[in-house]
């Protein structure tokens, strides 16, 4: 689920829009509203280019399903111990 999230549309403009930049190459947000309104028209049009000859940057394999659906799984549950412990850090760090 947080990797669907974190990738999603919505959550890639929401990135734009509070100037965090972008984690993933997503056509749909290169061609948006926001992303033009966010940089200069050059890169832009410089991603748009890239995105028209660039490959996937996955390993073109048949298990990579099975393999990334491995890897949300544990990023999850290292993002749920990390904030199960966020209380004794903050205690830490006052």
């Amino acid at each position: 689920k947080f990797i669907g999230w974190f990738t999603s549309k919505e959550n890639e403009i929401r990135k734009v829009k509070g100037g965090c930049g972008l984690t993933n190459a997503r056509k749909s947000t290169f061609a948006s509203p926001e992303f033009a309104a966010a940089y200069p028209s050059d890169f832009v049009k410089a991603q748009m280019d890239m995105m028209a000859v660039q490959r996937m940057c996955i390993l073109q394999i048949p298990e990579w399903p099975e393999i990334g659906d491995y890897l949300g799984i544990k990023l999850e549950e290292l993002f749920a111990k990390a904030a199960a412990g966020k209380p004794y850090l903050d205690i830490a760090n006052p």
